[in-house]
């Protein structure tokens, strides 16, 4: 397994909805800024009857991979490997790795971050210290 992936599933296996909330929340009250320098720039700055939000897609963490039961066939041949034919309906796991399409809308007044809405799945993220 490379080493990001092996990282993610350890990120993400520590990750709840509960804790992504925690880190918003410590982002309301803060200015404009530091929402920028804690989650960058933002994906969009809308106004929408009078209400100023921006947006920030793709945050938190994929939730973690689903593991299963899956068939296998194989055939192989080789000098260290010798030959044969395997087959069976619990050859291996299957892993199944979701997006994290997790999105978030801040609504800003008077350069404040007064709110936020979490949409999408993904929004997953360990509790600040």
């Amino acid at each position: 397994m490379r080493r990001g992936a092996a990282q993610l599933l350890l990120l993400a296996g520590c990750a709840t909805e509960a804790g992504f909330e925690d880190r918003m929340n410590a982002l309301v009250g803060q200015p404009e800024a530091v929402l920028v320098q804690r989650l960058g720039p933002p994906s969009a700055d809308v106004t929408l009857e009078g209400r100023r939000f921006l947006r920030w897609d793709d945050l938190g963490v994929a939730a973690p991979a689903t593991i299963g039961p899956a068939a296998g066939f194989g055939l192989g041949a080789g000098r260290l490997s010798g030959q044969g034919i395997a087959a069976g309906p619990l050859a291996g796991p299957a892993v199944a790795w979701p997006e994290a399409g997790c999105s978030v809308r801040f609504e800003i007044m008077d350069g404040r971050a007064v709110g936020f809405i979490p949409s999408g799945s993904g929004c997953l993220a360990a509790a600040p210290r």
